[in-house]
């Protein structure tokens, strides 16, 4: 017969979903913008249908270098994948240039191998590499797989058959026959998994039939020149694991390459040809083997440049011609939850690319934040604090959603004010609602809560009056709500509308982060700059943000020891700067007094900065209890300054970072109340809720003004005698 080249078959290369989840994950955390050829290994499954040539499976632990075969079908193959930033890269990169250098190790290898069990062709003279642009924002990947097989230039130096394959009954005598199954009995498991080695069908019948599988002997034993074909009893045999009949795996290429190798390097030159007995790796009938007869070209002379082929085809679709490159959109695996999880996450480890490689998002991420207040100061928060990844939003109110709200408050919808006969939803569980709807994966709820006010008559009440608070226990039980809800979050924002409403929330902050100051100066708390660790493991910091007509105040508490390692000076509170005791502000008030009447610009500055100056702080070394800093004094964090307040003026468009030294007097955070409310607890918070006087005294700050105005008496009186 006329010399017919053989068949090989290309295997698939399959590759999971979660392969893609792994690599684009290390893309945004670990490699970034570096392109290195990662390892990777792949668990090859031999074609056992009868139809498919087998294929090579990657998944999430392919990149993590610790595979192992589940069962005998399964061998481990070796690669690399090469990840792009951009798809012009992608596509203009030189896979010819890259299928022969992998093809060149492979001949290097063919060149020092030794085999180790004949399970050496899938692993040892098999490598493939995947190319691949991930496309994080819209979830989309295109790829290309290459499995380099070394192949002559000169069609006839082709592998060819000499003969078709034929039936064992037929090719083999009988003896044979016999001790190919008396070895097939013996030895099972080597005709379950792909491999190769050499067997003498002509040993006694006493003795079983012997693997060979040391590779140059195996070589030479099997190797005859043309006028010996079918004068040796030695065969070579081939566990195949493509399942289609008439053709072999892709890998017996590259085998075939090494065969012709150890040869030569034997001084064997020419052409060679040797009986092999092809074993599907199904069943360990007869039947299942075939015997070729095989002719294996001289090996190329050295020197020349290495020939590959092997870039596997795809099809696009019905009707649609393949290509080398196949595009997967990995939107349709994931559902939209999780699609818009991953997109957060991305906007924000990108800041790690290029602009700020120190940033820790989970430093703030990870945080459990109160919003005391789901007003238009409320609702920008949540939505400038989402952008940071943050998950755990409570937000409290009292109030419900009016009509003049969705246009300023950017949670809610004329939906929400027309809601339960134009009275409105409640505004905190309106906001957590809404916030949901904008990232669902996350954890927001409501509290319908009217913060105790100083002075104020409707809640110094001791029962609640019809139409006010819901589900709570009076005054006492109102002020246990509030300290409860503090002392399970981290962060505390103070985004309410009125002076009075913040002061029972800044002293609580004030008691706890004195308290917690004290209980770790005799310890080495993990805790000791805030960020770390769980909810209530440390004191929650505050922020307070409070708006003017075209002004704006934003003030991050003090937390911790001010005296401590830095010895920074104590920080004052959003209280240091008054004379007196917080009282009824809405009280024989007009309409435009009683409204909170800004430029409606001012809200959103002030709650995107107050968002970003707590990002600024927990990224600084010193967490919650970062020192105030400015760009050009102190020492800053990787996100810059952390400023201890921010006021801002937009008459003539200016921000202006600040310190507010503490005053000894102070009604939110001087030592007296601290002392008091640490040592007294809710009996003095009750005292003072109904009688604000109460504050001036304990504070210090009734004696002070006492004593200030005789010292402007006598100053007057002075000046009247000169």
């Amino acid at each position: 017969m006329s010399q017919q080249a053989v068949h090989f078959a290309p295997f698939n290369v399959s590759v999971d979903i979660s392969f893609w989840q792994e690599l684009g994950s290390r893309k945004l955390d670990v490699l970034k913008l570096s392109t290195p050829e990662i390892p990777v290994t792949g668990v090859f499954i031999a074609g056992a249908d009868g139809k498919t040539p087998g294929e090579v499976r990657l998944d999430r632990l392919s990149l993590e270098g610790h595979l192992e075969g589940k069962d005998s079908k399964e061998v481990l193959v070796y690669g690399r994948v090469l990840n792009f930033n951009t798809l012009e890269d992608f596509k203009k990169f030189d896979r010819i240039g890259a299928a022969q250098k992998v093809a060149a190790e492979v001949e290097e290898a063919a060149a020092s191998f030794s085999t180790v069990s004949g399970r050496f062709p899938l692993t040892a003279l098999t490598r493939f590499l995947v190319l691949s642009f991930m496309d994080l924002k819209k979830y989309k990947v295109h790829y290309s797989v290459t499995v380099p097989a070394v192949h002559h230039e000169d069609p006839n130096c082709a592998v060819s058959l000499e003969r078709l394959p034929e039936a064992v009954s037929e090719a083999l005598t009988s003896t044979q026959r016999d001790r190919l199954l008396q070895f097939t009995e013996t030895d099972q498991h080597s005709l379950t998994s792909p491999q190769v080695y050499a067997i003498d069908l002509s040993s006694p019948s006493d003795v079983p039939p012997v693997a060979l599988r040391d590779g140059p002997d195996m070589a030479a034993a099997c190797s005859q020149q043309q006028e010996e074909v079918g004068g040796k009893s030695v065969f070579l045999v081939l566990v195949d694991p493509c399942g289609a009949d008439g053709v072999l795996s892709w890998v017996w290429r590259n085998f075939f390459l090494w065969f012709s190798k150890t040869l030569s390097a034997g001084g064997k030159g020419g052409n060679w040809y040797c009986r092999v007995l092809v074993k599907k790796c199904k069943g360990f009938t007869e039947e299942n083997f075939k015997l070729w007869t095989i002719r294996i070209p001289e090996y190329p002379q050295p020197g020349k440049s290495v020939p590959a082929a092997g870039w596997l085809f795809f099809l696009s679709g019905p009707g649609k011609k393949s290509s080398t490159v196949s595009s997967l959109d990995l939107a349709h695996f994931l559902d939209a939850t999780a699609l818009q999880a991953n997109a957060v996450e991305l906007n924000v480890k990108l800041i790690k690319w290029r602009m700020v490689p120190e940033l820790e998002p989970e430093r703030i991420s990870q945080l459990q934040f109160l919003l005391i207040g789901a007003g238009t100061l409320g609702c920008a928060v949540a939505r400038g604090l989402l952008g940071w990844g943050v998950r755990h939003f409570t937000f409290v109110d009292s109030g419900r959603v009016a009509m003049s709200n969705p246009v300023r408050q950017s949670l809610f919808t004329h939906k929400d004010a027309a809601a339960e006969g134009c009275s409105g939803l409640p505004k905190a569980v309106a906001a957590a609602e809404r916030l949901r709807e904008v990232r669902p994966d996350i954890h927001a709820e409501g509290v319908k809560l009217e913060i105790p006010l100083p002075g104020h008559t409707a809640t110094a009440a001791p029962h609640p009056p019809p139409g006010g608070q819901e589900g709570s226990a009076g005054l006492l039980g109102s002020v246990q709500k509030v300290r409860s809800l503090l002392e399970s979050h981290d962060v505390v924002m103070l985004l309410t509308d009125s002076r009075e409403s913040r002061w029972l929330p800044q002293v609580l902050l004030a008691a706890a982060s004195s308290s917690s100051s004290s209980s770790q100066a005799d310890s080495s708390s993990p805790h000791q700059n805030g960020v770390e660790g769980k909810a209530g493991a440390r004191a929650p910091l505050g922020v307070t943000v409070a708006l003017g007509f075209d002004s704006f105040l934003v003030l991050r508490h003090a937390w911790g020891d001010p005296e401590g390692p830095t010895g920074r000076k104590k920080m004052g509170c959003y209280f240091c700067n008054d004379y007196a005791a917080p009282a009824d502000a809405q009280a024989n008030r007009t309409l435009d007094q009683q409204c909170t009447v800004t430029r409606p610009g001012v809200s959103s500055m002030a709650a995107s900065l107050a968002c970003e100056l707590l990002a600024s702080a927990v990224q600084h070394s010193g967490g919650f209890g970062a020192p105030p800093t400015t760009e050009d004094r102190g020492d800053v964090g990787c996100l810059g300054a952390a400023p201890q307040a921010i006021r801002g003026f937009l008459n003539d468009f200016r921000l202006s970072p600040q310190q507010t030294d503490p005053f000894e007097h102070c009604i939110g955070c001087s030592d007296g109340v601290v002392k008091a409310v640490q040592e007294e607890g809710d009996e003095f918070l009750l005292r003072v809720l109904r009688d604000p006087v109460e504050l001036e005294r304990v504070s210090g700050l009734s004696e002070f003004k006492e004593r200030e105005a005789r010292r402007a008496e006598a100053m007057a009186t002075q000046m009247g005698k000169e």
